[in-house]
Parts: structure tokens; sequence; C-alpha cells
């Protein structure tokens, strides 16, 4: 890659070497020029005093010598002598000859007249040496003139062609601008004009980048942004956990979402600690507060022993850039760049940083604010139905968490149970059976078994329960565009349906009844067997356990109570906790 700084550079130390050159020469025409007029004027006075003394010489073949003539002639060679220090030895003898006035006189003239012959003829040599040089430095004169003009004209050529080039560049990247074009190609012949492509094409990539994600904003969830947000800013910033986490009423950072390039995953959606217990407070003071630890296992074993931190770097995590989500002056949350490598980012990734959350953040906030809303609706929900059914809050409590055990054991092998259907559906299991408020207390806290007539209607609370919910959510989503009460439409309708069709209310069967309503099914059957009702006593877990084995197929999904099997230990930790 050639450089046109250079370029001129060398340009116009050649200019610059041919004007001195110029200059040198034309020194030199004034010094010949002086030389020749010097010689010239001497010639010019030797051979005026040659023609005195011979004009004497031939008035001295007619007339006798006297001392007026003498004097003159003498005089005339001392100054033909200082001109020609040579001519003293020549002019000797004839000097004593007139003192002597024995003066050969046509000898004498033919000397002199010999002497101006050559003198003349000196000159002549000498004015043709000096036009012949004269015309030597013309030439090389014209030549330099010829030389700077065109070095001039090329200087101009090319910066006139790199600034076109570089005009174009720039209109290229108008385009992109106005979204008139997605890619910027940049043809670069100067180094000077790469580095300014290169300044333009990092505007135009960052200019895309912030467009897309910018369009990313068309993804319903941050399970479904966060990986798409990765695949866009991965050859920006080194990032193999990309991740999102909110800051709860009561000062817990709880983690919403991750995507990891890593094979495990530990610190999971839903994780929640303390911000006390970690160092993230001291970045929820300002909004440009931006953290850095990039070796966090000397963070670990030196500042402070997260929780958190600890299962970063049980998955690999050896290095993160901490960025805060601020609206309006408060922290709601972080966006979290982790890298298995330590050292990975510098103050430029933290400049990056702070465009990927002014760019997302009010993707997130919504995100923010739908979950809260989600959070307040089931809250809500079950309340209404604690109030009316005689199920305690430990039944509500523990469903809700057999069924997002099984929907994490689900998840392993199923894409579609994302971080944010678990949490739906840990938040609206509860409501699975909140129909139940439109059916006559008679009927719903009988003590006893209910009569065929009963049944039914107890049934209808199925759809009592979807209708509420359907109507709410089409309410809802004409206010946020979102529908975020599906998955608990989803249970409500779907939890007393049977895998092998003979369920209600619609009779659905296999994978047409909702994942959502398999998986909560199994967990309030499990909790309903190892309950004591008014009509029952509880079964033990084995017990339990043996009745909805042998239903499986007919009354449950075997995939969904293989799920749950694989994980019973934990299921029995929730039991144990929260039972009666």
């Amino acid at each position: 890659m050639k450089s046109i700084k250079k370029l001129n550079k060398s340009l116009i130390f050649s200019s610059f070497i041919i004007l001195l050159l110029l200059i040198t020469i034309l020194l030199f025409i004034n010094i010949e020029n002086i030389g020749y007029q010097k010689n010239a004027d001497n010639t010019k006075i030797i051979l005026q005093t040659t023609n005195s003394i011979m004009s004497d010489l031939y008035y001295l073949k007619s007339n006798d010598m006297n001392i007026i003539l003498k004097n003159e002639i003498l005089e005339n060679i001392e100054k033909l002598e200082k001109n020609d220090s040579e001519l003293k030895q020549k002019f000797s003898i004839i000097k004593e000859q007139i003192e002597k006035e024995e003066l050969d006189t046509e000898k004498t003239i033919a000397i002199f007249s010999e002497y101006a012959s050559n003198m003349s003829d000196s000159n002549k040599e000498y004015f043709n040496l000096f036009f012949k040089k004269i015309n030597n430095y013309l030439i090389i004169l014209i030549f330099g003139i010829i030389s700077v003009i065109i070095i001039s004209v090329l200087i101009s050529r090319y910066s006139s062609k790199s600034y076109n080039r570089i005009y174009k560049e720039i209109k290229k990247l108008k385009n992109v601008i106005n979204f008139n074009e997605e890619k910027f190609e940049q043809n670069s012949y100067w180094e000077e004009e790469k580095e300014i492509n290169n300044i333009l094409l990092k505007t135009s990539k960052e200019l895309i980048l912030n467009r897309r994600l910018i369009d990313l904003g068309n993804f319903g969830t941050l399970s479904e942004l966060l990986p798409k947000v990765m695949e866009q800013i991965e050859n920006y910033i080194p990032v193999d956990r990309l991740s999102v986490a909110f800051i709860d009423s009561f000062d817990n950072v709880i983690a919403e979402t991750a995507v990891s390039k890593l094979k495990e995953v530990y610190l999971e959606p839903g994780f929640i600690e303390s911000i006390k217990k970690t160092t993230l407070e001291k970045i929820t003071k300002e909004k440009d507060n931006y953290r850095i630890i990039n070796d966090l296992e000397k963070h670990f074993n030196t500042i402070n022993k997260s929780q958190s931190t600890f299962l970063l770097l049980k998955e690999g995590i050896k290095s993160s850039l901490t960025a805060p989500i601020f609206f309006d002056g408060k922290c709601y949350g972080f966006i979290f760049f982790s890298s298995k490598d330590k050292n990975s980012y510098n103050e430029d990734h933290k400049k990056f940083a702070k465009k990927i959350v002014y760019t997302l953040k009010q993707n997130i906030y919504s995100h923010f604010i739908v979950q809260q809303m989600i959070a307040a609706t089931a809250s809500g929900f079950v309340k209404i139905v604690e109030g009316k059914d005689n199920e305690t809050g430990n039944h509500i409590v523990r469903v809700s968490n057999y069924s997002r055990i099984i929907a994490k054991e689900i998840a392993k092998e199923d894409k579609k149970m994302t971080p944010d259907k678990i949490r739906e559906i840990y938040l609206f299991s509860p409501l699975h059976d909140m129909g139940k408020v439109g059916i006559p207390d008679g009927i719903l806290l009988k003590p006893g078994k209910l009569t065929k007539e009963e049944f039914e209607i107890m049934k209808k609370h199925v759809n009592i329960g979807t209708k509420i919910l359907t109507n709410m959510n089409q309410k809802l989503k004409s206010f946020i565009n979102y529908d975020f009460l599906n998955t608990a439409i989803e249970i409500t309708s779907d939890h007393h349906e049977r895998y092998d069709g003979s369920g209600y209310p619609k009779g659905k069967k296999g994978k047409e009844i909702s994942m959502s309503g398999r998986i909560v099914a199994i967990a309030d059957v499990f909790d309903a067997l190892t309950s004591k009702r008014p009509y029952k006593e509880a079964f033990s877990i084995e017990e339990s356990l043996d009745i909805i084995k042998n239903e499986t197929g007919t009354h449950f999904d075997p995939l969904v109570f293989e799920a749950f099997l694989k994980n019973m230990d934990e299921i029995k930790n929730i039991y144990e906790k929260y039972k009666e």
C-alpha cells in the first residue's frame, strides 16, 4: 500500500532540490555574467590601449621621437602590463628601445598588431564558451521549471483523485445512514485513503449494527432477543456469555435470561442474590459507571465471594464487563458481557457496551415492565384463588416449584422451553384452577364426593378460567402488543386434558395438549395425591409415583413423567420444605 503523504513529501522534496538547483544555476549564470563583463571590459581596455600604442608607432614612422610621445607610449605599455603580467618580460625590450630611442618601429608595430589579434581571438573564444555555458544553464533551468510544474500537477492529480474517492466513500456512508445501503465497501489505493476509509468503515459498521439492534425490537422476549444480539456483537466485543439481570423492589438481583457458547449454564435464569452480597451496588450509583473484571477468579478469592461469581467460574468464565441499565435516572438491572479468557476487556469495549445499552435499553425496559405485569397479575390471581378454594398457600407453592423443576428438565432437550417460558409456567401454574371462582360454593367446598351432575358443573371451571384470562389477554394486547397471558391460558385450559384424549374440556390428546398443560397436570395430580383432603388421607410419595406411572401414556405424557422422575430428589426436597 502506497502513501500519498510519503509521495507528496518525496515530490515536494524533489521540487525543493530542483528549486535549489535552479537557484544555484541562476547564481552561476550571474557569476559567469559578471566574469564575462569583467573580461569584456578588460579586453576593451587592452584593445583601446594597444590601438593607441600602434597609432603612436605609425606616427613615429614618419616623425622623430619626442618626450611627450615617448612618455605616452611607455604609459600605455604599463597599462597593458597591469592587465596582463606576462607582458612585462615581452615588452621590457621594447621599453628599453624606446628609452634609448633605438626602437624598430615596423617590428614593434607587428608585435602589437599580433598581440591585438590574439586578444581579439581570445575574447571571441571566451564569448563562445560563455554563451555555451549560458545555453546549458538555461536548458537545465527550463527542465527544472518543467519538472516543478509536472510535480505540482502530479501532487494535484493524486490528491484530487484521492479526495474524489474519499468523497465517494462518504457518499456511500451517507446512503448507509439513510438506510439506502446495507453494505459499505471500500477501495483504497493510498495508505491515507485506507486510514480514512477504515474510520468510515468502522462508523458504517456501527451504524449498521445499531440499525440491526434496533430492528431486533421485533423479537417479543429477551430470551428471543439476546441470541440475536450476541450474534450481531460477537465480532466487536469478546462475548462467550451474554446475560441480563433485573433488580427487584427488595434489592435482589434476579437473573433474567442468558445465552452462552459454553457447555453448561450454572447461573440460570431465576437465580436470586441480594445486591448487597455482590459488588454490583457500586455501579448502580451512576449510569456511566461500567465495571470491568479481567480476572474473575482473583476477584472471587480476594474481593467478593458471591454465589453468582462462583457459578460463573464453574461455567468457565474468566472475565466480565458489566453495564448498568438506567431509565429515568434509576438503575433497573445489568447487561453482563462475559468471556472464557482473562484480560478480555478494555476501555474501547466499555465504550462499545455503552452503545449497546443505549440502543437496547428501551427494549429491555419494556421487557422488564412486561415481567412486572406478569408477576403482579399472577400474584393477584393467586390471591383470588386462595380466597375462594380450600387449597392452601403451600399447595400453590408446591405446584409452582414442581412445574418449574419439570420444565427445566424438558428445556434440556426442547429449545421451545425457553427461560421465559419456564418462568411463566412457574408464575402461572397456581392459576390452573382459577375458574373455580365461578363455581358455586356448595359444590366447590363440598367435603364429600361430588355427584355426576355436580362434577359436570365443577368441570366448567376450566372454561370459566380460560375465558377470564383470554378476555384479559386480548385487552392487554391492545395496549402493549404482547400476549403475556398465553402460558396462563394454556395451563388453565389444558391441565385436565388427558394424553389419550379422554380428558376435558376439549378431549385433546398427545401433542395437541400444550406442554405447559402436560407439565402442570402431573405437578397438580402429584400434589393432590400426596396431600390430605377432607375426603381422603395423603398417599406416600412412593404410592403416588406408582399411581402416576400406571396412568402414564393414558393420562400423562411419558416424556413429562420421565423429566419428573429424573428430578425426584429435588421434588422431594420441595415436598418436605412446604408440606402441611
